[in-house]
C-alpha cells in the first residue's frame, strides 16, 4: 500500500508541478512521467496493443476490392432478335442481351452481378476510388475526434461504423447503393487506419518505439492473408463481404476493452483519470522483435533509403522485358521497400507533433497519402506498361528530396505541449 502511495505522490508531482525555470534535465524527466510510472514496455502495453487490430478492419475494406472485382472473363450467349453469331470471349456487342461471366478467383463478383463490363467497365475501378475518397475524409474527421474527445472514443466509434456499413453492403442489389455504403465505410476505415497508432506510440517508452512502430504494421499483413483465406472459403462476393463484417464485430468487442491514452488525459487536464489507468498497469518488461531499419539508422536516413530503393526498383522495371525473372525480383524489392517506409513514417509523425494535435496531424498526413490510393486503380491500367513504373519511380525520387528536409527525431521524447 505504501508503494502505491509513493508512486501516486511522485506521479502527481511529475505531472502537475511544471515550472518554467526547470533545468533541461528536469524537463526531460517530466517528459518521461508515463515511462517512470508504468515502464517503457510491459504486459499492459501489450494488452493496449490490441487497439492496432482496428487497422485490420481498414485493410479489409481497402484491399478487398482485389476479390470483389477480380479479372473476369465474359462471353455473350444471347443476341437480340435471336441472331446467331459466334461470340468471342471478352468482346462487347451492342446487340447482346445476355453475358456469362467466369473468374478464377471467385464464383460471383461485383463485375458479374452488376454487369461492370464494356461501357460500364470503369465502375469496377470507381468502387475502389470511392472507398479511398471516404478514407481521405475519415482520417481527418476521426483525427479531430481523437484529439478532441479521446483516442478511445475514436477507436470504438470508427470500428462500430465499419460494422454498421460493411454488413448491409453485402445484401444490397444496387450498384450505387453499394458504393454509398462503401463511401461511409471508407470514412470509418480512415479512423480505424490511423487512430490506434498514436495510442501505441503514446504508451511506449522511447527505447521501444521502433518496435511499436513496426508492430503497428502487423495487422496489415494479417489482414491480407485473411482476405485470401476468406475468398477461398467464401467465393461469392456478398458472403465474402459478410464474413469480413462479422470478423470486424469480434475486433470491435476487443477494442471496447482498450483504455484511454494516459498522455491524452494528462494533456487535456484529466490527471486523475490518467493516474487511475497508470496505477493499474503492470510493469513486466516485454522484448519485441528487433527492427534493424529503425534501430540502426536515423529516421531521415531510413525513410530516404527506403524511398530510394523503391525508385531504383521501379526504374529497373521500365527497362526489364515483360516476363523476365528480374521483373518479379524488382517488383518484390520495390514493394518491400515502399512498405518499409510506413513503419518509419508512423514513428516520425508521432515524434514530430505534440499530443494535443498528434491524431489530427496523422489525419492530415494520411489524407494526403491516400490521394495516391484513390488514383492507383487507374494508374495501374495505363498504357504502355512502363508508364505506371515511371510514375512511381519519379514520385519516389521526389519523396527522397522531401525526406531530407525533415528534422531528425530519433531518441527524442514525445511532445505534450505546442511550443
Amino acid at each position: 500500500m505504501e508503494k502505491d502511495v509513493k508512486v501516486s505522490n511522485v506521479s502527481v508531482f511529475k505531472i502537475n508541478e511544471i515550472d518554467e525555470e526547470k533545468t533541461d534535465k528536469n524537463v526531460t524527466s517530466e517528459s518521461d512521467y508515463l515511462e517512470d510510472c508504468i515502464g517503457a514496455n510491459g504486459i499492459w502495453q501489450t494488452f493496449v496493443s490490441f487497439a492496432i487490430l482496428t487497422r485490420s478492419i481498414a485493410m479489409f475494406n481497402m484491399i478487398s476490392i482485389v476479390f470483389l472485382t477480380p479479372t473476369t472473363d465474359y462471353l455473350c450467349i444471347e443476341f437480340k432478335d435471336n441472331i446467331t453469331l459466334t461470340a468471342r470471349n471478352g468482346t462487347c456487342y451492342e446487340n447482346c442481351t445476355k453475358y456469362v461471366f467466369h473468374s478464377e478467383a471467385m464464383k460471383t463478383t461485383l463485375i458479374s452481378d452488376f454487369g461492370l463490363i464494356c461501357d460500364r467497365e470503369w465502375m469496377a475501378s470507381f468502387s475502389q476510388t470511392i472507398i479511398m475518397c471516404g478514407v481521405v475524409f475519415g482520417v481527418s474527421i476521426f483525427g479531430w475526434i481523437s484529439d478532441r474527445f479521446g483516442r478511445r472514443v475514436a477507436l470504438i466509434s470508427s470500428s462500430l461504423l465499419n460494422v454498421i456499413t460493411m454488413i448491409p453492403a453485402s445484401f444490397v442489389s444496387s450498384y450505387w447503393m453499394f458504393n454509398c455504403l462503401r463511401f461511409v465505410t471508407g470514412i470509418a476505415s480512415g479512423g480505424s487506419l490511423i487512430v490506434a497508432i498514436p495510442v501505441i506510440m503514446e504508451i511506449t517508452g522511447k527505447r521501444y518505439r521502433e518496435y511499436a512502430g513496426a508492430t503497428c504494421l502487423l495487422p496489415d499483413g494479417i489482414a491480407q492473408a485473411l482476405l485470401a483465406l476468406y475468398a477461398y472459403y467464401l467465393p461469392n462476393w456478398d458472403s465474402y463481404l459478410l464474413g469480413l463484417g462479422v470478423t470486424c464485430i469480434f475486433i470491435l468487442i476487443l477494442v471496447c476493452f482498450v483504455p484511454e491514452s494516459p498522455r491524452w488525459l494528462v494533456a487535456n487536464g484529466k490527471v486523475d483519470n490518467a493516474l487511475k489507468i497508470m496505477f493499474g498497469a503492470a510493469k513486466v518488461p516485454l522484448c519485441l522483435v528487433e527492427i534493424a531499419l529503425t534501430r540502426l539508422f536515423k529516421r531521415r536516413t531510413a525513410i530516404a533509403s527506403a524511398f530510394l530503393v523503391t525508385g531504383v526498383s521501379m526504374t529497373g522495371l521500365i527497362f526489364t522485358p515483360e516476363g523476365h525473372w528480374a521483373t518479379t525480383l524488382l517488383g518484390v524489392v520495390g514493394f518491400s521497400a515502399s512498405s518499409a517506409t510506413y513503419a518509419v513514417t508512423y514513428l516520425c509523425q508521432a515524434e514530430l507533433f505534440p499530443t494535443p494535435l498528434r491524431n489530427m496531424s496523422f489525419g492530415i498526413v494520411s489524407a494526403a497519402g491516400k490521394v495516391g490510393s484513390m488514383i492507383a486503380p487507374f494508374i495501374a491500367n495505363m498504357s504502355p506498361k512502363w508508364v505506371p513504373s515511371l510514375i512511381f519511380s519519379v514520385l519516389s525520387v521526389v519523396a527522397v528530396g522531401f525526406c531530407l528536409l525533415l528534422p531528425e527525431t530519433k531518441g527524442k521524447n514525445l511532445k505534450d505541449t505546442i511550443d
